[in-house]
C-alpha cells in the first residue's frame, strides 16, 4: 500500500477507511426508498427467472447442444452473474429497504473487480456472437467444421478465464491506493469511476491507465463485432431471397440496437472525466450506468433466444405435449382414453395389515402433537405484547406453515390406517400436491428469513433495530407466503394437462410429484424434470444464503469477547443448523434418486425418509425456535407463577387472589 502520491503528499500515518458506503441517488427522496427497492428487486427476479429458463431449456433439449446455444447460455449465466454473484443488485436493494449500504473495504473492492469482470466477459462474449453469426452467414458450407462445440466451448471458457485480466489489474492498483478521508460512493456499486474521488492524493495517472484499459477491453471487440456485421450485411445482399434479407435483417437490426444499448453509453459515462462539455448529473450518470448495465441482461433472453426459430419449436411442443389429449405416437396414448377420477393412497406398500392401526394412532398423536405445540407458540405471540418482535414474527408465520402442511398431510394417512379410506377424488389429490409443495417452499423462505433476521441481529446489532422493523418482517413474511405458490403453482398446472388413463394407486403418504408422475400415461421426464429443477431452485438458492449467513454469524460470534456468550449463540446455531440440516439434505436424496442409478431406495424407505425430513421439523420447531428463547421461557415462568400465586387458605375459606405482574 502506497502512503504517498507524486503529485500531493498523504500523510504517512493516516488511518484508512474500514468500508464504505453505497448512497445511489442522491437527489431521491426518503418516501421514494421503497419503491425503488421494490422496483430493482422485480428487475433482479425477472432477470435471473429469465436467464435461469434458457439455462434450463439448454440443459433439457439435446437438440440444442449447438456452438450458437453454447455461446447464448455463457451470455445467459455471465448475466446471472453481473445480477446475482456480483452483489451488485443485492445491495442496491438493501441500501433503499434497510438503509444497509455499507460495504467493507475489501468487500467493495471485490464488487468493484467483479462488476469491471462481468462488464469485460459480455464484451467478449459479444464479440464470440458475432464471430459464431459471421461464420454461419458468410461460410455456410464450411461452418459446421469450422464451428464445433468443442471449438465453442473452448472460446467460451477462453472468454471467462481472460475477462479477469484487466479488472485484476485494476483492482490490486485500486486496494494500493490511499483511502483516508470519505468513504460515501455517489454510484448503486463501487466501479473505478466512484472509488477514485474518494482516493487520497492524485489518482489521476492510476485512472487513465484503468480508463485506457476499459475502452481496450470494450472497443476492441465492438469494432470487431462491426466489422463481422459488415460482412454480414453484404452477405445478406447477395441473397437470392427476398424473404430471406428481411428476416436476416430483422434480427441483425434487434441485435445491433442491444449492442448500441451495451457499448455507446459506456463511452459517454467513461470519457466525461476527460471532456468538460460532458456535464451530467450524478443522478443521471447513475442512472445511465444502470440502464446500459441491467437492460441487456433482461432482454436477452428474448432477443437472442425466445426471437430463435428453434427454440420457439420446443415451446410449442412442451405446449402441444401437456395437453390432456395428445395424438397416438410412440410413448403417447389415445384420444379417447378414459381419466381417472380419483387415485388411492396405499402407503408403506410393505406394512401388515395387524400394524395399521399402530401406525394410524402414531401418526395421530404426531399430528396432535405438532398442532398444539404450533398453536401454543402462536397464542403467546398473540396474549404477549413483548413478544411483538421481527424475531417472533417469522417465528409464528413458521408455526402457521408446519400446521398447515400437517394438516394437509396426515389426516388422509391416518383414516387409510384406521378406516382402510386412503380415497382421494382427482382434483383433490392435485390440490394437496400442490399445497405439499407449497408449504415446502414456503418452509424453505421462511428458514432464509429467519437467517436474514438472525445475521442482521448479531453481525449489525447497532442498526438492527432500523433495518428489521415490524412492518419490514412482516413485508418479508407476506412476500414469502405469496411466492412460495410460484413453482408449486406451475408444477400443478403440468400435471393437470397430463393424461392419467391407468393405474391410480399412491406409493406414497400423500400426493406429491414424485408419487404422481409413475402413474402419468405417456413419457413424463421432461415435466418431471422441470419440476426437479424448480424444487432445486426453490430449496438450494434459500440454503445457500442460509448457509453464508451462518458463516457470517460465525465470524462475527468468534470476534465475541465474552466467552460465554459465544457458548450460548454457538450453541444455538449449532442446533439450528441440525434442524436445517435434517430439512435439506434428505430432500436431495430423495428427488435425486430418479436422476442416480446408483441410489437405490426401496418404496417404504422412500416414504420413511419423506415423512421424516417432512414431520420431524414442524414437531420439534416450537422447542428448537421458541421454547429455548429466554424471554419466552420467562413469559411460561410467570404464567406458572401466576397460578400458584392463587393458594387456597384452609379448606372451605375463600381464595386469596394475589395478582402480581
Amino acid at each position: 500500500m502506497t502512503s504517498a502520491n507524486s503529485m500531493s503528499q498523504v500523510d504517512e500515518n493516516y488511518t484508512r477507511v474500514s468500508e464504505f458506503f453505497i448512497v445511489g441517488f442522491p437527489s431521491l427522496q426518503s418516501e421514494y426508498f421503497h419503491i425503488v427497492a421494490w422496483f430493482f428487486f422485480f428487475l433482479y427476479v425477472t432477470t435471473v427467472v429469465g436467464n435461469l429458463l434458457l439455462v434450463l431449456v439448454f440443459a433439457l433439449e439435446q437438440s440444442l447442444q449447438k456452438p450458437m446455444y453454447i455461446v447464448m447460455v455463457s451470455l445467459a449465466l455471465s448475466d446471472i452473474g453481473k445480477c446475482f454473484t456480483t452483489v451488485a443488485l443485492p445491495k442496491l436493494i438493501a441500501r433503499y429497504w434497510w438503509n444497509d449500504g455499507s460495504l467493507g473495504f475489501y468487500t467493495c473492492h471485490f464488487q468493484k473487480h467483479m462488476i469491471h469482470y462481468f462488464g469485460s466477459l459480455n464484451s467478449l462474449i459479444l464479440l464470440t456472437m458475432a464471430f459464431d453469426r459471421y461464420l454461419a452467414i458468410c461460410f455456410p458450407l464450411r461452418y459446421s467444421v469450422l464451428m464445433t462445440n468443442q471449438t465453442m466451448t473452448g472460446l467460451t471458457i477462453f472468454c471467462w478465464v481472460i475477462a479477469h485480466i484487466f479488472p485484476v489489474i485494476s483492482t490490486i492498483s485500486f486496494t494500493m491506493m490511499a483511502f483516508c478521508g470519505p468513504n460515501q460512493i455517489v454510484h448503486a456499486f463501487c466501479d473505478t469511476i466512484s472509488l477514485t474521488p474518494l482516493v487520497c492524493g492524485n489518482a489521476s495517472p492510476q485512472f487513465s491507465i484503468a480508463y485506457s484499459v476499459a475502452m481496450f477491453i470494450l472497443y476492441v471487440p465492438f469494432t470487431l463485432i462491426i466489422i463481422s456485421y459488415m460482412c454480414i450485411i453484404i452477405s445478406i445482399l447477395r441473397m437470392s431471397s427476398g424473404q430471406g434479407r428481411t428476416k436476416t435483417f430483422s434480427t441483425c437490426a434487434t441485435q445491433g440496437c442491444i449492442i448500441s444499448i451495451y457499448y455507446i453509453p459506456r463511452f459517454f459515462i467513461y470519457s466525461t472525466p476527460y471532456f468538460p462539455s460532458l456535464i451530467i448529473t450524478p443522478d443521471s450518470r447513475i442512472a445511465t450506468s444502470l440502464f446500459y448495465s441491467l437492460l441487456p441482461p433482461l432482454i436477452n433472453p428474448f432477443i437472442y433466444c425466445l426471437r430463435t426459430n428453434e427454440i420457439k419449436k420446443i415451446f410449442g411442443r412442451w405446449v402441444q405435449k401437456h395437453k390432456p389429449i395428445t395424438p397416438t405416437e410412440h410413448g403417447q396414448v389415445d384420444e379417447n382414453y378414459t381419466r381417472v377420477s380419483e387415485f388411492f393412497i396405499v402407503g408403506f406398500p410393505s406394512l401388515q395389515s395387524e400394524y395399521f392401526h399402530l401406525v394410524g394412532w402414531f401418526f395421530f398423536f404426531l399430528y396432535v402433537t405438532t398442532v398444539v405445540g404450533n398453536l401454543l407458540l402462536v397464542l403467546v405471540f398473540a396474549l404477549e405484547q413483548s413478544l411483538q418482535k421481527p424475531m417472533y414474527i417469522i417465528m409464528v408465520s413458521l408455526a402457521l406453515s408446519d400446521i398447515g402442511f400437517t394438516t394437509v398431510a396426515l389426516p388422509k394417512l391416518i383414516a387409510r390406517y384406521w378406516w382402510n379410506d386412503g380415497s382421494l377424488g382427482f382434483h383433490t389429490c392435485l390440490f394437496q400436491e400442490h399445497m405439499i409443495h407449497y408449504f415446502g417452499s414456503l418452509n424453505s423462505l421462511i428458514l432464509w428469513m429467519m437467517a436474514l433476521d438472525r445475521y442482521l441481529a448479531i453481525c449489525f446489532p447497532l442498526r438492527y433495530p432500523v433495518l428489521m422493523t415490524n412492518q419490514t418482517m412482516t413485508g418479508l413474511t407476506l412476500f414469502c407466503w405469496a411466492v412460495a405458490h410460484i413453482f408449486p403453482g406451475i408444477a400443478t398446472i403440468n400435471l393437470m394437462m397430463m393424461p392419467f388413463c391407468g393405474p391410480n394407486q399412491i406409493i406414497h403418504g400423500f400426493c406429491d410429484t414424485m408419487s404422481l408422475t409413475p402413474l402419468v400415461c405417456g413419457d413424463p421426464s421432461r415435466g418431471f424434470s422441470a419440476a426437479y429443477a424448480g424444487a432445486m431452485f426453490v430449496l438450494y438458492v434459500p440454503l445457500a444464503f442460509i448457509i453464508f449467513s451462518y458463516i457470517c454469524i460465525i465470524i462475527s460470534i468468534l470476534q465475541m469477547a465474552s466467552g460465554q456468550g459465544r457458548m450460548k449463540t454457538f450453541s444455538t446455531c449449532a442446533t439450528q443448523g441440525c434442524i436445517i440440516s435434517i430439512y435439506y439434505i434428505p430432500r436431495f436424496f430423495v428427488y435425486s434418486t430418479p436422476f442416480f442409478p446408483n441410489l437405490k431406495m426401496t418404496a417404504d424407505n422412500r416414504i420413511a425418509t419423506t415423512l421424516f425430513y417432512s414431520l420431524f421439523p414442524p414437531l420439534i420447531n416450537p422447542f428448537i425456535y421458541c421454547l429455548r428463547t429466554s424471554e419466552i421461557k420467562k413469559i411460561f415462568r410467570l404464567w406458572v407463577h401466576k397460578q400458584k400465586s392463587i393458594t387456597p387458605k384452609k379448606q372451605g375459606q375463600r381464595v386469596a387472589v394475589t395478582m402480581t405482574r
